[in-house]
Parts: structure tokens; C-alpha cells; sequence
């Protein structure tokens, strides 16, 4: 199946990153201002922020107002880290993973199965396993994604691909997504997981359920995801209105 190609403030991320890896951007030293990257690049000012955004996630540079933005290490560090702030964030934090597809079969809830993962019996589910990574050698989370039986072919192309994969589904619906539910939980990573995910079986993890809902109230995807102690952290900030 073709690969999609990144966003471009994913592909000015991976550019800045080979450069500082590089040595052309010394640890300690400042990046060049927003205006500047604009104009080296050709890109506009959300692309450069974009990509900012990104780096910083993997612990490459910080930020900071009136100061700049400051190199802090030459290669990406273990962590992933994603803001859930909103909707909109959940559905972008993916946006510089690549989904790896494993095995796709279409399958049927049983009663038990269907309570544990909070979905209707009967009707043919699709499930998807895979791995989000950030190169064929950085895996980060291991992920089951039930989809409707309906919506299969809609899923050619799916290995590669980068982003939201709810959001794309709903997309090619006319959809969008207007709710997610999420939960989560620490639990010991099995055996399938753990070697998608090259660590050795029983290690902890984060597991993260979630439910995509439509305008329409049908869930588009139900998705788990697994990640080894270490590789990802989950980060919100709540704000009382008023």
C-alpha cells in the first residue's frame, strides 16, 4: 500500500532534527527565530510552530518566551509525550507516528467480549492490530482497533499511515468526530505486544481505551493501545471556567 506523505511541519521537524543531530545547531545553543525558519524554509509561521511543538515533545529543544528556542539534546529522548487537552488534540497527537499495520481480520463480538469492550453484539467488527513509530526502529505504542464491518474497504491504505485514523474515517463518511471517550489504566504487557513493541513480555504499561464517536452517535472506531513503561506519557491541563 503507497505511504502517505508526512504533514509538513512533521517533514520541517525531521529536517531541524538531522540538522541538530548534525551538529549545525550546537546543545545550548539558540534556534533560529520563527521569521528566520520561515524564510530559510518556505513555510508559514503554523508550520514552523508545528514543527517546534514536535521537537519539543522529543525532548530536543525548549521554549521559552522573550528567550527563544534553546537546543537541549541532539537526538530525539525515550519519551512520547501527548497534551489531551480537547478533542482536537487527542485527535492530532498521532500526527508524527506512522501506524504499522500487523494483521487485519473481520471478527464477531461475542457477549463477553462485547461488555468488556463497550460495543454492540452481533455485525461484523474489523480488527486491526499495529504499532504507532516514529521509525521502523522507535516503536511507541502497540494498538487493537475494532472498526464497524461497514466501513472496511474504507481502511485500503491504512498501513503508513500518519494522524488520526477515527478522524480519517469519519473524513471519507463526511463525518467527524464530536466525541471521544477515553480510560485508562496500568497493566502488564502481553505477549503479542510485547514483542511488536521489543520489550520482553509482563512489562508495565499504560493502556488507553478509546471510543470515537460520530455527529450521527455511531462509533467509528474503538481503539486500545499499549505502552511500555518509559515511552509514553499522557499530559492535560484543566482549567475552571469563570
Amino acid at each position: 500500500m503507497p505511504r502517505t506523505a508526512p504533514p509538513r511541519y512533521a517533514h520541517l521537524a525531521q529536517v531541524l532534527s538531522r540538522q541538530i543531530q548534525d551538529g549545525q545547531y550546537a546543545i545550548g545553543t539558540l534556534l533560529p527565530t520563527e521569521e528566520s525558519l520561515c524564510e530559510r524554509h518556505g513555510v508559514s509561521r503554523i508550520t514552523v510552530r508545528g514543527a517546534m511543538r514536535e521537537l519539543e515533545r522529543q525532548g530536543m529543544i525548549s521554549r521559552k518566551p522573550r528567550v527563544g528556542t534553546r537546543v537541549l539534546a541532539r537526538s530525539p529522548q525515550g519519551v512520547f509525550t501527548h497534551e489531551g487537552g480537547s478533542i482536537d488534540c487527542v485527535l492530532q497527537f498521532t500526527q508524527s507516528l506512522t501506524f504499522r499495520c500487523i494483521a487485519m481480520e473481520t471478527v464477531q463480538l461475542d457477549a463477553q467480549r462485547a461488555r468488556r469492550e463497550d460495543l454492540p453484539t452481533g455485525g461484523d467488527w474489523v480488527e486491526v492490530r499495529g504499532v504507532r513509530e516514529r521509525t521502523p526502529d522507535e516503536p511507541v505504542l502497540y494498538s487493537v482497533h475494532l472498526v464497524p464491518g461497514p466501513l472496511r474497504e474504507r481502511l485500503e491504505g491504512l498501513d503508513g499511515r500518519l494522524g488520526s485514523i477515527p478522524q480519517w474515517l469519519a473524513q471519507q463518511e463526511g463525518e467527524e468526530i464530536v466525541e471521544i471517550r477515553q480510560e485508562f489504566d496500568a497493566v502488564r504487557l502481553p505477549r503479542a505486544a510485547a514483542l511488536a513493541l521489543r520489550v520482553r513480555a509482563g512489562t508495565p504499561a499504560l493502556r488507553t481505551r478509546r471510543w470515537y464517536r460520530t455527529r450521527a452517535g455511531a462509533v467509528v472506531l474503538m481503539a486500545t493501545s499499549l505502552a511500555p513503561q518509559g515511552r509514553y506519557v499522557f499530559s492535560s491541563v484543566l482549567r475552571r471556567q469563570g
